[in-house]
C-alpha cells in the first residue's frame, strides 16, 4: 500500500527568516529525476526569480523535460524583462488579461508530475523576489504519490487546464509580436520605469520603525547568478543569457548565413526600408588590401555591438562584445556586409535568425544581435516575422527578413 499524500505548509515567517523559501523548493523540484513536467501560474513575474531559476530551468529542458507557464499581466506588475526571459527558460508560456476592472487574475500555483510522484504548491507566492524569498508569505504543499493519490492530482491539476489556452478565453500564448504588442499598449512595463513607490514612512529617507513597527530586514535573498560570457569589463550593466525581444524600437529579423572568413550578408532591402537605422548613406570608404581593387563605402565610425548566440536547444552558446563592428555597402552584389570574427562565425550555424535591435541613445552600444539556430525556442515566432523573401544567390533555399 502506498504512502499517504503529504501536506505541509510555507508558513508567513518562512520567507523573511530564510528558514524555508519556495525558490529553494523550486529548485529543488527541477532537480528531481522523479519529475518530468513543470507548470507554474502566476498573478505577477519579474525578472530576478527567472535569472536565479535559468540554471536549473536550462538542465530541466536539456534533460528532454517540459515546462511551461501561465503569466497574469493585470495591473501592470509583471514586467517586460520577466515575459522576454519567460520567452527563453519555457517551452511555453501564455499571458492571461482581463480588462474588466473589478476582476483581477490573481492565481499562484506551481505543479510538479512525474511518472509516479506529484508536488504542488498553492499559495500567495508570485514568482517575484518578495514572493519566492523575503516576503510574508503562506501556501500549502502536496506532496503525492501516484496513482494513489491520482483524484488530488487531478484536482490540483484541473487548476492548470482551466486556465490553459483553449478553455480559458483570457489566456493567450506568448509571442515577440503580441510582447511588443503589449508594451506598445502600455500593459506592461519595463522594471525600471514600472517601481512607483507607494506613500508612507517606509518609503522616506531610511528606514525607520513606525509607532508600534519595528522595521525588521529579511534575510538576504540568494545571489543572481554571476554572467560567464566573454567581453570586457568596461560593460558598465550586468550581461545575462537570457534572450532579449527588442520592443518599441525597429529591429531587424533575418536569416543569415555566415561565411568561413566572417563575413555575413544582410539586405540592400532592409537598407531601402529604413536607411537610418543603418546610418546609411556610408561616409567612409574601404581600404583595398590589394592595389587595384575597388573602395567600397564603409560606415564610420564603425558601430559598436554586444551580440549573443543561441544554440539549437536554447542554451547559451557565447556572448561578444564587438566595439568595431566592420560594417560596408558591397556594392558588386548591392548587400549590405558585415564582418566578425571568423571563430565567431564558425559558432552561427546557416539560416540561423539575427534580431538586430538598435539601442536606445546613451547605451553602451549602438546595436545588441541575438542569434537563434535553428530549431531554438524563439527561432519560429522570429521567423514568422520574416515576411520578405531574399533573391537566393544561387543558394538552395531563399533567405528571409522581416522588422519587428
Amino acid at each position: 500500500m502506498g504512502r499517504a499524500m503529504q501536506v505541509s505548509f510555507l508558513k508567513p515567517l518562512d520567507g523573511p527568516t530564510g528558514a524555508r523559501r519556495l525558490m529553494a523548493l523550486l529548485k529543488q523540484g527541477l532537480a528531481r529525476t522523479a519529475f518530468t513536467e513543470f507548470r507554474c501560474a502566476v498573478a505577477y513575474a519579474k525578472v530576478g526569480p527567472l535569472l536565479r531559476l535559468s540554471s536549473s530551468l536550462a538542465d530541466w529542458r536539456a534533460s528532454g523535460k517540459w515546462a511551461e507557464a501561465i503569466l497574469g499581466i493585470d495591473q501592470r506588475l509583471t514586467s517586460k524583462e520577466a515575459l522576454q526571459a519567460a520567452l527563453g527558460l519555457f517551452d511555453r508560456v501564455y499571458v492571461t488579461y482581463n480588462p474588466v476592472p473589478n476582476s483581477t487574475f490573481h492565481a499562484k500555483f506551481y505543479l510538479f508530475r512525474g511518472p509516479s510522484e506529484a508536488l504542488a504548491v498553492f499559495g500567495s507566492h508570485n514568482l517575484t523576489l518578495g514572493g519566492l524569498e523575503t516576503n510574508y508569505e503562506a501556501g500549502a504543499i502536496l506532496t503525492m504519490r501516484l496513482p494513489e493519490d491520482q483524484q488530488t492530482w487531478d484536482e490540483a491539476y484541473s487548476c492548470w487546464t482551466q486556465l490553459a489556452h483553449g478553455s480559458c478565453p483570457n489566456t493567450h500564448p506568448l509571442t515577440p509580436a503580441l510582447l511588443a504588442d503589449l508594451e506598445v499598449q502600455g500593459l506592461i512595463l519595463a522594471e525600471a520605469g514600472s517601481r512607483t513607490p507607494r506613500p508612507g514612512p517606509r518609503h522616506e529617507r531610511g528606514v525607520r520603525a513606525v509607532g508600534v513597527f519595528p522595521a525588521v530586514p529579511p534575510a538576504a535573498p540568494s545571489p543572481l547568478p554571476a554572467f560567464t560570457g566573454e567581453g570586457p569589463a568596461r560593460l558598465k550593466r550586468p550581461r545575462t543569457s537570457t534572450p532579449r525581444i527588442p520592443l518599441l524600437r525597429r529591429a531587424l529579423v533575418i536569416q543569415i548565413v555566415p561565411h568561413h572568413n566572417g563575413e555575413i550578408f544582410l539586405s540592400k532591402r532592409a537598407v531601402n526600408d529604413d536607411p537610418d537605422f543603418f546610418c546609411y548613406p556610408f561616409t567612409g570608404r574601404t581600404v583595398p588590401k590589394k592595389a587595384g581593387n575597388p573602395s567600397y563605402p564603409q560606415r564610420v565610425p564603425d558601430p559598436s555591438v554586444y551580440l549573443n548566440i543561441y544554440g539549437r536547444t536554447g542554451e547559451h552558446i557565447r556572448a561578444e562584445d564587438i566595439p568595431n563592428l566592420n560594417m560596408v555597402y558591397y556594392k558588386l552584389k548591392s548587400e549590405i556586409r558585415i564582418t566578425v570574427s571568423p571563430g565567431l562565425a564558425r559558432d552561427i550555424p546557416p539560416y540561423s535568425i539575427l534580431v538586430m535591435c538598435r539601442t536606445d541613445p546613451g547605451s553602451d552600444h549602438d546595436y545588441t544581435m541575438d542569434v537563434f539556430a535553428p530549431g531554438s525556442p524563439l527561432y519560429d515566432s522570429y521567423l514568422a516575422s520574416c515576411t520578405t523573401e531574399l533573391p537566393s544567390g544561387g543558394r538552395l533555399r531563399p533567405r528571409r527578413m522581416g522588422w519587428i
